[in-house]
């Protein structure tokens, strides 16, 4: 019998980080509670490279993303909501993007996008909060407690490594990167990265001289000691901490993103990489795809600000000489149903596209194209999994054996160069 991660479980798992402002005591229980937690063997890698996820929460509407505008099927399951040919921004003579998309079809034009076309993974779940689990931990099964990326920095974890190497933008760190050796921070802003306690009216001087004394004492070796590990991911908070501090200074501001959540993190994206911060992914997210009514009034909007944020920061990198090194991600947690509901909007679904930007890409559409002859349960059923993805981008851009992440084999798309 399949079991599905609780609530509870999710965020317990999920709130690995003390560091993100606004952050309190409840998720510092939760972080205590995962002091048993054990290693992994580290690996060597390239620290070039770098790995940018955009999460776009909700379920993307794949179908009025990556338009198939010359099928009639299209049109006919969506009277009301379908983009008409005339808006549509053609990228082959079959498949176009929404009209609000500009940024993404100049790159795509540039040879920098790869659209694999859907992309889901066997027995879809149609909620929000399993379905991200399910992405997050890379097992449609959901046995595992720990995420792809947390898995990713657990095997190539060592004693000097690096407490920045990942960097979550947003207030807590998602499934995606827990971890049973590292500790992962989450900023807002550089200047405004610390501890969450130390914004609090009961913080002062002694309380931080005491946790600094507490995190700096090292376990004994043979101890049994469960504060072992939170000593561990102490003393790794405090050197991303004093680290990112060096850095702060050698930020030089970015413009012209546009005023979006997933804009401003982007930016402070883009300023770290030319601070010279060494991470090697960073993590963002976007919400506002939840659309089961009125979609042709905003699903457009939301996909606007998508395309206008990356297409602002492949710019800032492209000027600041880093664009090579970067590879973006893009993903939603499932697509939508082929035909619109009776409120103008469309209700959650199973496959949909994800996105592969940057120059290193090899642009194009990879996987198979939409068909209602390729469905279940009257959705768009999936022919490329999602871990394909996932494989790719670990093999590629983290150079990383993705068997040893994922615990299995799975094919890589030839979209990297």
């Amino acid at each position: 019998m399949k079991r599905y991660l609780t609530r509870r479980e999710f965020l317990k798992i999920g709130g690995l980080t003390l560091l993100a402002t606004g952050l309190g005591g409840a998720l510092l229980k939760e972080w205590l509670q995962r002091a048993a937690l054990v290693g992994a063997p580290a690996l060597a890698h390239n620290a070039n490279d770098v790995l940018v996820v955009v999460q776009l929460s909700g379920g993307n509407d794949g179908l009025n993303t990556v338009i198939p505008y010359t099928q009639g099927w299209y049109y006919d399951a969506r009277p009301n909501i379908a983009i008409q040919q005339k808006d549509v921004l053609p990228l082959t003579s079959e498949v176009g993007l929404h009209p609000n998309m500009q940024d993404l079809q100049h790159l795509y034009q540039a040879g920098q996008v790869a659209i694999v076309q859907g992309v889901g993974y066997p027995n879809p779940i149609l909620s929000h909060f399993q379905s991200m689990a399910v992405w997050h931990t890379a097992d449609p099964a959901l046995r595992q407690h720990t995420g792809w990326l947390g898995r990713y920095l657990d095997l190539t974890a060592t004693p000097t490594a690096d407490p920045l190497r990942a960097i979550n933008l947003g207030t807590l760190a998602p499934l995606a990167f827990a971890a049973q050796k590292a500790s992962v921070p989450s900023l807002i802003r550089p200047n405004t990265y610390r501890l969450a306690a130390e914004q609090s009216a009961w913080w002062n001087p002694a309380l931080a001289a005491a946790a600094r004394t507490l995190y700096a004492q090292d376990a004994d070796p043979g101890s049994t000691d469960p504060l072992a590990y939170v000593r561990k991911q102490g003393q790794q908070l405090y050197g991303g901490m004093q680290e990112m501090e060096g850095f702060s200074g050698k930020i030089k501001p970015s413009s012209g993103y546009p005023q979006t959540a997933l804009g401003a993190q982007l930016q402070v994206v883009a300023e770290l990489m030319g601070a010279g911060v060494p991470t090697r992914v960073f993590y963002t997210q976007m919400g506002g795809f939840d659309d089961h009514a009125a979609e042709e009034s905003h699903h457009g909007a939301t996909l606007g600000a998508f395309s206008a944020s990356v297409g602002a920061f492949l710019r800032d990198v492209q000027q600041r000489r880093l664009a090579d090194r970067v590879t973006l991600l893009a993903f939603s947690e499932f697509g939508r149903r082929i035909k619109e509901n009776g409120s103008g909007g469309t209700d959650h679904g199973e496959a949909g596209p994800v996105f592969l930007i940057g120059p290193r890409v090899k642009g194009g559409l990879y996987g198979e194209a939409p068909t209602p002859r390729h469905t279940h349960n009257g959705d768009l059923a999936y022919a490329v999994d999602f871990r394909t993805v996932y494989a790719t981008v670990l093999e590629g851009v983290l150079h990383t054996p993705a068997k040893e992440v994922l615990g299995a084999s799975f094919e890589t798309l030839p979209c990297l160069v």
